[in-house]
């Protein structure tokens, strides 16, 4: 972030109106009650089939990838169980919380899944050509080294698949137990109450936020610049699917693209493409937004993840800016 944009956010969070705010309580209605799912029974389904049977309902809810690998035994796709078992109001808002903090929509449905000898959150469920695999835990899992400090130049999952060995998480047994309950929440707003009483006159904060103005003119231009991103980002991350062949060299063929740039490390047959995938609108003067990456051997994609995804392996800090 960069310091002017730090200052700013800094001071819009001390000068936002307060004022009078609702407050509001959380009803809870159980949808699918508590069942066990035994991970024997889930292997070999398809994604839509691990869902339904994991939440009891005949539903349909987002199921993104947080991470694809492609491997000498086909595509894996890896995706967290927390992120896979919410409604598509629930899946929106947690992107927009990633923007600008917003909470949970006012109705939204999810389950909860408790894992029973060998579990420990977040579970990630991987699959492979589309059929269930297997379930990864982090109990009894080493540290994760998918990228090793020592190694100068290191860019993630440069090794492919063989970063498995190293990522910090191990397979559960086919006899885990997973336990899951599915409710329906609604924030139930009550009474307004008066969080600051009015002042007469300019207050610190006041003046704080006169010294603001010259920073907030740019936001309507941040806005737009995030929804741009989002829309344009999310086609073209859509679009380098593992198994794509660049139709240039990664360099040139990022410098094409508005929001796209090439990482290089020490191999020089090896590239990652960091695709900038916007946000919603926010009142945040920060650059906080999303970002894709992508992993080109030869020109070639070989893998692509989220940088929000729980199941996406750690990332470098160049990445992040």
């Amino acid at each position: 972030m960069k310091p002017a944009f730090k200052l700013a956010f800094a001071l819009t969070m001390l000068v936002w109106p307060a004022g009078s705010q609702a407050t509001s309580r959380i009803v809870e209605t159980e949808i699918s009650p508590a069942h066990t799912v035994v991970v024997r029974d889930l292997l070999g389904l398809a994604p839509a089939q691990v869902q339904r049977r994991l939440t009891g309902l005949d539903a349909d809810w987002p199921r993104n990838a947080d991470l694809e690998v492609s491997s000498e035994r086909g595509l894996l796709s890896f995706t967290a169980v927390d992120e896979y078992l919410f409604d598509p109001a629930a899946t929106e808002g947690m992107a927009r919380a990633r923007t600008d903090g917003a909470s949970l929509p006012k109705v939204s449905s999810s389950c909860s899944v408790k894992a029973e000898p060998d579990g420990d959150g977040p579970l990630l469920l991987m699959f492979r050509n589309d059929r269930l695999e297997g379930v990864w835990s982090r109990r009894n899992a080493g540290p994760d080294t998918t990228l090793r400090p020592t190694v100068a130049g290191a860019l993630p999952l440069a090794d492919g698949e063989a970063f498995l060995v190293h990522w910090g998480r191990v397979l559960v047994g086919e006899g885990t137990r997973l336990t899951v309950r599915c409710v329906r929440r609604e924030r139930a707003a009550d009474q307004p109450v008066q969080v600051r009483a009015r002042r007469e006159g300019l207050s610190a904060s006041d003046m704080q936020g006169l010294a603001l103005l010259p920073f907030a003119v740019g936001l309507p231009a941040m806005n737009s610049g995030r929804s741009a991103h989002q829309r344009a980002g999310a086609a073209f991350y859509a679009q380098l699917a593992p198994g794509y062949r660049l139709p240039d060299a990664p360099r040139r063929f990022a410098s094409e693209h508005a929001g796209v740039r090439a990482m290089r490390g020490s191999d020089p047959d090896y590239v990652v493409l960091r695709i900038d995938l916007g946000g919603y609108p926010s009142r945040n003067l920060s650059n906080v937004e999303d970002f894709g990456l992508v992993g080109v051997r030869n020109g070639i994609v070989a893998w692509r993840a989220v940088e929000y995804g729980l199941a996406s392996p750690r990332l470098p800090p160049v990445a992040r800016r």
